[in-house]
C-alpha cells in the first residue's frame, strides 16, 4: 500500500495522471494524461526493444555454436539477423532477391543508395578474393548501384584489400568482420555508423580496411557480460 500511495502521489504531482471528480466531495476518479500516455508508451517501447535485443543476443550465440548448421544455413542465417538488425537503424531491406540473372543474398537502401549485402561464415577458411570479385560482378549488373558490403565470420585472406582499392572506381566493396557484427548484435555500435566509417575512408582516403581479419565470432567476456546485463533488466 505504501509503495502504491507513493507511485500515485508522484503520478499526480508529475500531471501524468488527473481527477476527474466534477464536486469536491465526489468519489475520485483519475484518468492518464496525453504526457502520462507519453511516458507509458516510452516505456512500453523501451521494454520491446530490450526483450528484441534479447532475442537477438540469443539467436547470435546458437549461430556461433553452429550445431547442425551447414555454413551455408549458417550465412544466410546471419543475413536475415543484419536485415532485423538493419531495418531497426532505419534501412528497407530486401532478402533473396531474384532477376533474370542472378539471385542476390540481401539489399539494403535508403532513398536511392543501394548495397547489396553477402555474408559468408564458413566452418573454417577465409574470405578469398575471388569471394569479393562474385559479389562485385553481381553489384557492377544492377544499374546505378556501385556499392556492396561482404560480411566475413572468419576474416579475409591477403591480397583482399589489394584487390578492393584496384577496382574502386568500377565498384566499391566495404568489408565487415565478425567483431563488427558482434558489436551490432550488442549494442555497442550501430551497424550503419560502421558502415559511414568504411564508406568515408574509401571515398576521401581511396582506402578499404580488412577489418579485424585474425578474430573470429567466439564467445568473449564482453559478450557474456552484455547478456547478464540484460538479463538483469
Amino acid at each position: 500500500m505504501l509503495s502504491a500511495d507513493r507511485n500515485f502521489d508522484y503520478l499526480a504531482e508529475s500531471q501524468c495522471i488527473t481527477n476527474t471528480a466534477n464536486l469536491f466531495d465526489e468519489e475520485s476518479c483519475y484518468q492518464i494524461t496525453s504526457s502520462g500516455y507519453s511516458l507509458l508508451k516510452e516505456y512500453a517501447d523501451r521494454e520491446a526493444q530490450t526483450a528484441m535485443q534479447q532475442a537477438r543476443i540469443m539467436e547470435f550465440e546458437e549461430l556461433k555454436r553452429g550445431t547442425g548448421l551447414t555454413p551455408q544455413a549458417r550465412g544466410h542465417a546471419l543475413e536475415r539477423l543484419l536485415k532485423a538488425i538493419l531495418e531497426e537503424e532505419g534501412w528497407l531491406c530486401e532478402l533473396n532477391v531474384k532477376t533474370r540473372s542472378q539471385e542476390n543474398d540481401l539489399i539494403i537502401h535508403q532513398g536511392r543508395e543501394y548495397f547489396l549485402v553477402e555474408a559468408k561464415w564458413e566452418d573454417s577458411g577465409k574470405a578469398s578474393p575471388e569471394y569479393i570479385s562474385r559479389l562485385r560482378d553481381k553489384v557492377m549488373d544492377r544499374p546505378w548501384s556501385r556499392f556492396g558490403i561482404f560480411v566475413s565470420m572468419t576474416g579475409y585472406t591477403e591480397g583482399v584489400t589489394d584487390s578492393i582499392e584496384r577496382r574502386m572506381s568500377d565498384c566499391l566493396i566495404l568489408l565487415f568482420s565478425s567483431q563488427d557484427v558482434e558489436d551490432a548484435v550488442y549494442s555497442r555500435r550501430r551497424f550503419t555508423d560502421i558502415l559511414d566509417e568504411r564508406f568515408y575512408l574509401a571515398m576521401s582516403r581511396l582506402q578499404s580496411i580488412r577489418p579485424d581479419a585474425d578474430r573470429t565470432a567466439t564467445p568473449s567476456r564482453r559478450s557474456a557480460h552484455a547478456m547478464k546485463k540484460l538479463s538483469a533488466k
